[in-house]
């Protein structure tokens, strides 16, 4: 069975293949100069293909400045990348994806790839590993600080049209959720961030707004609650107001499981349809694993703070 396409460009070279040659991204500022290699960055996104071909002056010297995006971006983009090389993955077995809350019990592993694959019941990680105390700051703030290097990973991806790239970022949020039992309770900076950069049409946008709307209840949304959304951006709560609207008018039950059905309802699909890409994300776990990984530096830098009470939320119960 060969595995559907992954790329642009066909697959993409491994160290079997590759030419070599190398270019190199300037990134940050201040800026910092790292080498890439020139066959797997061309195949996987158009805006360099176009970019070290022809007659520009870019292919000339075989250097880009890209300065509005950081470095770490970058290198979670190049992981990213590299993992492209590999067209399967075993079904290996790991407790989740980070973070994640204990298992009940030490012998207990789920298997990562069942977590992938949404459209099976059975394979869902069990319910009494899900359950998260929002009272645990230090747990959610590591839950918003990957959300928000994952949303900066996007922009890049948005903006350099790496279309593969976006489903992936997707599939690896809506998986970190299903592991973890929670769904975005965003703070001001990622919602204003996503919503100043990214078009309306943004899977990302919708990944942010719709478990806010989904998941609140307005038996315990206090009159602080309901003042602190003074501070969010105008246009996410003209659109959460909405969909709370369409959703108190359906008599929305508060399960995940019609909330989402599998990461695909946040996929474009550019380059692959919604079988392609079911086999794609049982094949390829480590690309999303992948992607989670690279966020763990930075995730990890989180200070970590006593107990102390609940920060501002209007979510009021998670599950799956």
């Amino acid at each position: 069975m060969t595995p559907p396409k992954l790329v642009e460009k066909g697959p993409v070279p491994t160290f079997t293949s590759t030419t070599f040659d190398l270019v190199t991204i300037r990134v940050g500022d201040p800026p910092v100069n790292i080498p890439v290699y020139k066959d797997i960055i061309c195949t996987i996104a158009p805006y360099f293909r176009g970019a070290f071909s022809g007659d520009f002056i870019e292919a000339e010297s075989g250097l880009i400045t890209l300065p509005d995006v950081s470095e770490q971006t970058f290198r979670a983009f190049l992981q990213w990348a590299h993992a492209q090389m590999y067209l399967e993955s075993p079904r290996d077995t790991i407790f989740g994806l980070f973070p994640c809350p204990k298992p009940p019990s030490s012998n207990f592993r789920p298997d990562l790839a069942a977590v992938f694959d949404e459209n099976k019941p059975e394979n869902r990680v069990p319910r009494e590993t899900m359950v998260q105390d929002r009272k645990d700051v230090n747990w959610l703030k590591k839950y918003n600080r990957l959300v928000m290097v994952l949303l900066k990973l996007y922009i890049f991806a948005d903006q350099y049209s790496v279309h593969q790239l976006r489903d992936d970022i997707m599939t690896a949020l809506v998986a970190n959720s299903i592991a973890c039992g929670w769904w975005p309770d965003p703070e001001a900076d990622i919602i204003d961030l996503a919503y100043d950069s990214l078009p309306k049409a943004s899977t990302f946008r919708r990944f942010l707004l719709e478990p806010w709307a989904f998941f609140w209840s307005r038996e315990e949304a206090t009159p602080e609650a309901l003042e602190g959304l003074k501070n969010l951006h105008s246009e996410f709560l003209v659109e959460w107001g909405m969909m709370q609207t369409k959703r108190l008018w359906s008599k929305g039950d508060g399960t995940t499981g019609k909330l989402v059905s599998n990461s695909c309802k946040y996929h474009e699909h550019r380059l692959l349809d919604d079988v392609e890409c079911r086999k794609r994300l049982i094949w390829n776990t480590h690309i999303f694993k992948g992607l989670i990984e690279s966020c763990r530096e930075e995730v990890n830098r989180v200070r970590e703070e006593a107990p102390s009470a609940p920060t501002f939320s209007l979510v009021t119960s998670h599950g799956v």
